[in-house]
């Protein structure tokens, strides 16, 4: 059995909400942080780069499609990186970070979610943040980008959820998405567009490039209806430890977005952390404290239920943040409790900012509602001899 979140975090995650905050006022600037960071050497660097190459070139099935869909060739790029390697001496290649930044940019290119790099100590385990998140309504004519959350302690003149971010930087918010959403991978325009708004204000350091900026100067309508400027600086600190996840044959069958899942675990150190205390008190034998209308979990980082009203009228809600679980059958069968506690008349499953998992988690949870059988659907390989030498003992390996 894998050890407990709680058995394998550091203090500031096993006590309450104040040694969090205390965890985020020692958090670092950008700039201090990237100074000197890293300590790959000139010939490690070639080997990633190699590696890279094998990856891409010899065993991803859809590198074809890729390239045909997006009009990149993220194989050329990485010789055109390696060339440049050889023509540095460790006294003359760029910060890591840097290189970091061009690697991630090759693999951001084919728009892949299952295709990731993900980056060393001292990146690895890290978020950037600002002390507020920023998300997008579509409520009108318009869509509109509204503070909705905001660090516990953190204050600004009219600033408050609910109020309305005009630019970002000097740039109009709409463009500064869009620019924003053309840095990550995503399989299509909305998708790019989720992560676009997602990263404004939180980046996960281990899977994608550091900001660009030191610090952002937002532009927004005051909660008392004035127009006003807030310049504030991006910050580094370490994020929360991952959750248990499956072990032994069950963690064969995984398909986890890393980004998405160090992202949401920021979300709730930042933004929620009485969620880490709901657990806490899961953990002690104690009744979580709930909001009016929720209704309890034994896994309150998992799931979020609720009862809704709606014009159409009283439906349940259940939020699935991950499917990243030590046990599936367990979260199963508490997905099935949560959902018999909710009204009846209606479902809405709400999947957002859910960076996957256990693959049989989902597809048992899946399975759960509807009486007919679901038939996963299939994957490929593709063929060639590096593939082949992986899998030598397939039938028809290497055959046209």
């Amino acid at each position: 059995m894998g050890r407990s979140t709680a058995e394998t975090a550091p203090e500031y995650l096993s006590l309450t909400a104040e040694p969090v905050r205390e965890h985020l006022a020692a958090a670092t600037q950008l700039e201090t942080f990237l100074t000197g960071a890293g300590t790959l050497t000139l010939d490690q660097r070639m080997l990633l780069v190699d590696q890279a190459l094998v990856l891409l070139e010899q065993n991803y099935v859809h590198l074809p499609l890729k390239i045909s869909m997006h009009a990149v060739n993220p194989v050329q790029r990485l010789r055109l990186i390696r060339r440049q390697l050889e023509q540095q001496t460790a006294a003359t290649m760029p910060p890591e970070w840097i290189f970091h930044a061009e690697m991630s940019k090759v693999f951001h290119s084919v728009r892949d979610l299952h295709t990731n790099y993900q980056l060393p100590a001292p990146f690895a385990g890290r978020i950037a943040f600002l002390p507020f998140l920023v998300e997008e309504t579509t409520d009108g004519p318009e869509p509109r980008f509204l503070i909705t959350r905001v660090v516990q302690g953190f204050s600004a003149p009219a600033f408050a959820p609910g109020v309305e971010v005009t630019h970002w930087s000097g740039v109009p918010i709409e463009q500064a998405v869009e620019l924003n959403a053309a840095r990550f991978a995503g399989g299509n325009a909305a998708a790019r567009r989720s992560r676009g708004v997602e990263s404004l204000t939180v980046r996960s350091l281990s899977a994608h490039l550091p900001p660009f900026e030191e610090w952002v100067t937002v532009s927004y309508i005051g909660a008392d209806g004035v127009a006003r400027e807030l310049r504030e600086n991006w910050q580094i600190v370490e994020n929360r430890p991952s959750a248990a996840g499956p072990e032994g044959e069950a963690s064969l069958v995984l398909g986890l977005d890393h980004e998405s899942e160090e992202v949401s675990r920021a979300k709730v150190m930042l933004f929620v952390p009485h969620v880490i205390e709901q657990q806490l008190a899961v953990d002690a034998g104690r009744s979580p404290d709930i909001a009016a209308g929720e209704t309890a979990s034994t896994m309150p980082e998992v799931f979020t239920a609720r009862t809704v009203q709606t014009p159409s009228g009283t439906f349940g809600h259940i939020r699935i943040h991950t499917f990243h679980v030590p046990d599936a059958g367990a979260f199963v069968e508490e997905f099935v409790r949560l959902i018999g506690e909710l009204p009846q008349n209606g479902l809405i499953v709400d999947v957002r900012g859910n960076g996957g998992g256990s693959v049989w988690a989902s597809e048992l949870t899946l399975q759960t509602l509807t009486p007919r059988r679901i038939t996963p659907e299939p994957f490929q390989f593709i063929n060639t001899p590096s593939t082949c030498a992986s899998a030598a003992a397939t039938p028809g390996c290497g055959r046209g």
